[in-house]
């Protein structure tokens, strides 16, 4: 990381990673008030303050951080645990494939560190404003705002953990993240294609929630593919 900050940039590409920074800054509405949940919710599953925290630091995914929690909470194996995690993660890696080719002529630092910051926050982000970024510079948009949301993200857990109160049960804990991808969602749907295929993925996917191990999410990825490729071809 150090390495990375401390290579040659010039004004263009600062100008870049202070948008990605303004441009995450609205984000944290959803991300902040998760994160201080997630800290809460280790520290009265059991967790310390200290570890909970260097778990979102080093982990930096919500959903996941939860279930591995519950199910540490329960004495379940750690295979299970780690097992469970990449379920619910696996859908970057199609978020990957899709930014791999903006990403490609980087460092292999570079790949490492956007590779570490990569979220459902900052993909949606990224990939509707990158058309408007000068090719081959857009990922110093994606590195400001990816090392802000992670930043806020772990500092929210540090205040979590710290607070180390129940959470009121009139609190929508669940609506927190989704709102928030759903505000992220409309200023990419352009065209049929992009809309067919939210409407497909999100549909599937909700009827297909009650599938265990999180497989209704990647039904509805899969269906959404399909018909989003379909169209556009």
């Amino acid at each position: 990381m150090r390495r990375l900050l401390e290579s040659r940039v010039d004004d263009e590409d600062r100008s870049l990673f202070v948008a990605g920074v303004k441009d995450s800054l609205p984000l944290l509405t959803g991300i902040v008030p998760f994160s201080i949940i997630v800290g809460i919710t280790g520290v009265e599953f059991g967790l310390t303050a200290i570890e909970i925290s260097v778990m979102s630091a080093l982990a930096y995914a919500g959903s996941s951080q939860l279930a591995a929690i519950f199910l540490m909470a329960d004495n379940t194996t750690i295979f299970l645990v780690v097992v469970t995690a990449v379920l619910i993660n696996v859908r970057f890696a199609i978020y990957s494939a899709s930014m791999a080719p903006r990403f490609q002529s980087l460092s292999w630092l570079k790949k490492v560190v956007y590779s570490f910051l990569l979220v459902d926050t900052i993909y949606a982000l990224s990939m509707s404003r990158f058309p408007e970024r000068k090719a081959g510079r857009s990922h110093w948009y994606y590195f400001g705002g990816g090392l802000a949301l992670w930043s806020f993200w772990t500092l929210g857990t540090v205040i979590g953990a710290g607070m180390g109160v129940g959470v009121p049960e009139s609190f929508p804990v669940d609506l927190v993240l989704p709102l928030v991808f759903i505000a992220l969602l409309f200023p990419i749907l352009e065209g049929r294609p992009s809309a067919a295929t939210a409407v497909v993925a999100g549909g599937v996917a909700t009827v297909a929630a009650p599938l265990d191990y999180n497989f209704g999410l990647l039904v509805g990825v899969g269906c959404g593919l399909v018909v989003g490729v379909s169209l556009n071809r």
